[in-house]
């Protein structure tokens, strides 16, 4: 795994407005790399999710909307932390650390998951139909019970 600083390009527009919007780029601290990008408007906040987390890269999106983010440059760094792996399986087309539900962890990262479940299912090593049930069915019976 490799340390990156990554350049964003956000283009947005404060909402009910018509055009073409303003791009803006932003630049993180030295992360591990994947990177992907997401707008949070609980937090108020665009950030740069990385490999063990996300930064905070503009705030005060309440009266504005996103009309296309993109990273657009990775420039090599040195000096990152670099988190543990923590393995994933693959269920219902999305990859799931294995602690959510106490699955197997049949990939033991997130990077070795998505190649196999990302847009072509599970190339058939998904947490199976029964499986999954037999969780989704402990996790009822979870929900049912008095924490207190």
């Amino acid at each position: 795994m490799a340390c990156f600083v990554a350049t964003v390009s956000l283009t947005y527009r404060l909402k009910g407005q018509a055009g073409a919007g303003t791009t803006v780029t932003r630049t993180s601290g030295c992360l591990a790399a994947p990177f992907s990008t997401e707008l949070d408007r609980s937090a108020d906040g665009f950030f740069l999710v990385y490999n063990g987390g996300r930064q905070l890269l503009e705030s005060g999106w309440s009266n504005y909307d996103l009309l296309s983010s993109s990273i657009i440059l990775q420039t090599p760094c040195t000096g990152c932390i670099i988190p543990a792996a923590v393995p994933h399986d693959c269920i219902n087309g999305a990859c799931i650390p294995a602690s959510k539900y106490s699955t197997p962890g049949l990939y033991p990262t997130i990077e070795d998951c998505e190649i196999s479940c990302g847009g072509n299912g599970c190339n058939g090593i998904c947490v199976g139909r029964s499986d999954w049930a037999q969780i989704k069915g402990l996790a009822d019976q979870l929900r049912s019970k008095e924490c207190g």
